[in-house]
């Protein structure tokens, strides 16, 4: 019995250390909520759902005839939340960016995914992967996405450390034919911070390869009617591929018909990042997101490929068939004779053609920003419900919501234009006077609005002024944000880093005011390219392309950048080949090919220095930026390398010389002040000395800086009659490279100007502004449009617009004098 005791005392310890890792699993989290908050995820803000999108409208079924990257290690701790097994039939990444960053303590962003029949009624999946930073609080943030306004996913955000996976199952019937609108969402409250600055340390990404819907069925996949290229989406980078595979491409009797399918196929597809590759033959079958086209003649195309349908060889022909070599759904535009495969290519355009001069009401961008953007061709009113914004009540310190509006190509009223946002909002007692509102267009400030009152305020339809100095032809983003400060937040007690009660809020009975402005196109203007095909999407006669058929780079470059012409054009480009630099004066012109094999009279009418035929080489081998390392805001640049590590090629002189510049206007003398005041008059009024002229200085022949792997530059044809455009660089390997980067849609919305180069190490455009222009007539001649003409440019042309006050002024004053002297008295 002696032993009894220590027997006892033995079990009892090793129940003690039994119930230690119990306990220690059972317990709850450090939680700086605070007290008396519900569950969950307290202090998010409401974001209502909104209406179910209009399902786009599907073709009917075309027929002529009778009938990734390798994923990113894993990290040491990943976080991993499984709602539902993945399908493992057909998996179809959803993201169209290579990076999708929602940032700040609220941000959303929504687009469209187009899905066949057969998708939409099959069992799907979707599975997320994102990571965010550390100073997000897990218990206080939560993403949440949405599919056609329904909620599907809604977690915290909790992977600082890794990439987090979510599977949640798609809740049946939910997916439509068609468009499907999805939404992601993310409300963040940092850790341990109440500060505004501190708001701009958390973000949260969405990482692309990993997001995307798993459909049950691998059949799912399968391409049936030629409507059901929508659903071909992106890769896990984002970008779309056209794999053509055409065996007479260098044919001139089928080029044409064959630039002719590839913009068809962009405007079907409708994504923003589309890059074409042509080449006589194909060895494997495509990833996701990618196309495969088989254009040819059929005697042509069976000698590479299986299956061409026996209906090719009595007509025009365009379907999908199934390749052992190619893989499922191969479209095959084809028939007995050019002249047949040239009438295909017609057919499967025409339902997403646009008759030329057919006015527009919106732009097509749903596939990368919903809704579509409406066109405003003149004095307008929006309310901001009806561009996808809906009210929002907010609690923390940082808000901001965006909506897009587009202007046509022809938009002429920079320097003297003005918006109005009238304003529907209210902010809580506790939000003091210095808090702000501001309005941003195309990421440039444009109105700030201070919050002078305390006590707390509503605004009703108040109107914040915004000028349209940022404004650009086709869509503008237009950002509203307000930065709210509070005591509580200088105090930041525990608990107060997520708060409760809301501080602001921002109805969507706002309006989007735009005044009346001019009309009337410039050339050169690599703006209006950009946002509208301009002036190629109207042009009356074809389009001439210069370009050597006869190189699969060249030709895949130029149809590239046709392809995206016709997507912000809306419309089939009529383009019509040319050989010689003589077939094409006198008309509007496509140039693309190598530097050297440029003629020196299109570069000098292009302003550009024919030295570069020969100067011009390909900078040192290095590897090119990627997709997920490139700018991807307008007018964001890349990341400036150490100090020394810069090569000779990679210097670059205009940064150089502005440090020299800055240098020089602190140092004292007459040129530092003169540098000094000039500063201070673009800082103040947005003038430069080169406003403050009679006459534009005149241009310079150009040469692309230290770096440049591609140019775009376009000017007035001989005698300003048509337009050119030219797509040049060194090499076909780098004109191939730069084109895809250039269509990509974050390079793409920063062409301007009169010339544009892209340098493939840095993901760098630099872009030279217009000289001198061209007016081009665009509407009826009108009293107020020539006033509004004639407002803006002497708003650009402020010496003119001097003199001209001047000598106004003296012919009034001489006029009265003669006129009293005429009926007055001398005394």
């Amino acid at each position: 019995m002696r032993g009894a005791p220590a027997r006892l005392f033995a079990a009892l310890l090793a129940l003690l250390c039994l119930s230690v890792p119990a306990v220690a699993q059972s317990a709850a989290p450090f939680d700086m909520t605070p007290e008396g908050a519900a569950p969950g995820a307290p202090g998010l803000d409401a974001m209502p759902g909104r209406p179910p999108p209009p399902t786009a409208p599907s073709a009917p079924p075309f027929s002529l005839g009778i009938a990734p990257d390798a994923e990113p290690p894993a990290p040491s701790r990943p976080t991993v939340t499984t709602d539902a097994s993945p399908a493992s039939g057909f998996d179809r990444p959803i993201v169209p960016y290579d990076k999708l960053r929602l940032e700040g303590e609220i941000d959303e962003r929504s687009w469209s995914v187009y899905l066949t029949a057969e998708q939409a009624a099959d069992q799907a999946v979707l599975n997320i992967g994102y990571a965010n930073a550390v100073v997000v609080a897990p218990e206080t943030s939560q993403l949440r996405v949405f599919i056609n306004d329904r909620l599907v996913v809604e977690r915290p955000i909790a992977a600082p450390e890794g990439v987090a996976r979510i599977s949640a199952p798609v809740p049946a019937g939910l997916l439509q034919p068609g468009a499907n609108v999805l939404r992601f969402q993310a409300a963040a409250r940092h850790r341990t911070d109440c500060s505004v600055a501190s708001t701009y340390e958390l973000w949260t990404e969405i990482k692309g390869g990993l997001t995307s819907l798993s459909f049950a069925s691998p059949d799912s996949g399968r391409l049936r009617r030629i409507n059901d290229m929508r659903a071909i989406g992106v890769d896990e980078h984002g970008a779309t591929n056209i794999r053509i595979i055409a065996p007479g491409a260098s044919d001139s009797s089928l080029a044409g018909p064959l630039l002719r399918l590839v913009q068809a196929t962009a405007l079907y597809l409708g994504t923003p990042d589309q890059t074409v590759t042509i080449a006589d033959d194909a060895s494997a079958a495509a990833g996701p997101g990618t196309l495969t086209i088989a254009f040819g003649t059929a005697d042509d195309l069976r000698k590479m490929i299986q299956g061409v349908p026996p209906e090719a060889d009595r007509g025009p022909l365009a379907s999908f068939i199934d390749d052992q070599r190619l893989g499922a759904s191969i479209l095959v535009v084809s028939g007995p004779s050019g002249q047949a495969v040239a009438t295909a290519a017609d057919e499967v355009a025409r339902p997403v053609d646009r008759p030329r001069g057919s006015a527009r009401t919106t732009l097509n961008t749903q596939s990368w920003l919903y809704p579509d953007v409406p066109l405003l061709l003149g004095e307008s009113y929006r309310r901001l419900s009806d561009l996808g914004f809906w009210t929002q009540e907010f609690s923390g310190r940082w808000f901001k919501t965006s909506f897009a509006v587009g202007v046509p190509s022809d938009f002429y009223a920079e320097a003297y234009g003005q918006a109005t946002l009238l304003l529907d909002a209210a902010y809580s007692a506790e939000v003091r006077p210095g808090s702000h509102i501001d309005v941003y267009v195309n990421g440039n400030i444009a109105a700030t609005t201070p919050i002078t009152t305390a006590g707390g305020g509503i605004f009703r339809h108040f109107p914040i002024r915004i000028p349209l100095r940022h404004m650009r032809p086709g869509p503008n983003i237009v950002g509203v944000e307000a930065q709210l400060l509070t005591a509580s937040d200088d105090q930041c007690l525990p608990g107060a880093q997520s708060p409760t009660a809301s501080r602001f809020v921002m109805f969507d009975t706002s309006e989007f005011a735009l005044d009346d402005f001019a009309r009337i196109a410039q050339v050169p203007n690599l703006g209006a390219l950009m946002g509208t095909g301009f002036p190629y999407n109207n042009s009356e006669a074809p389009t001439a392309l210069l370009v050597n058929q006869g190189d699969p780079e060249v030709l895949s470059a130029a149809a590239t950048l046709i392809g995206r012409m016709a997507m912000v054009a809306g419309r089939v480009i009529d383009v019509e080949p040319a050989s010689t630099v003589a077939a094409i004066a006198g008309r509007n012109a496509l140039l693309v090919g190598t530097v050297a094999q440029m003629a020196p009279a299109v570069l000098q009418q292009l302003g550009i220095a024919e030295s570069v035929r020969t100067n011009w080489r390909d900078p040192v081998q290095t590897p090119p930026v990627t997709r997920a390392d490139a700018p991807k805001v307008a007018g964001e640049a890349a990341a400036d390398p150490p100090p020394g590590a810069a090569g000779p090629a990679e210097v670059d002189n205009g940064a150089t010389l502005e440090r020299w510049r800055q240098n020089l206007a602190g140092s004292g003398g007459w040129r530092g002040q003169v540098s000094a005041f000039q500063d201070w008059l673009q800082r103040t009024f947005e003038i430069s000395f080169t406003t403050l002229r009679l006459r534009p200085s005149a241009d310079e022949a150009y040469e692309p800086p230290r770096g440049a792997t591609l140019l775009l530059a376009q000017e007035s044809g001989p005698a300003e009659a048509g337009t050119w455009t030219l797509l040049t660089a060194p090499s076909a390997q780098s004109l191939g490279e730069g084109v895809r980067a250039l269509v990509d849609q974050p390079q793409w919305s920063r062409l301007a100007g009169h010339i544009v180069t892209y340098n493939a190490r840095t993901g760098d455009l630099q872009s030279v502004p217009v000289a001198t222009y061209t007016f081009i007539a665009t509407q009826p001649v009108s009293l107020q449009n020539f006033r509004l003409i004639a407002a803006n440019w002497l708003s650009e042309n402020i010496l003119s617009y001097s003199v001209l006050l001047v000598v106004s002024c003296m012919v009034l004053g001489l006029g009265t004098a003669g006129f009293l002297a005429s009926i007055g008295r001398r005394g």
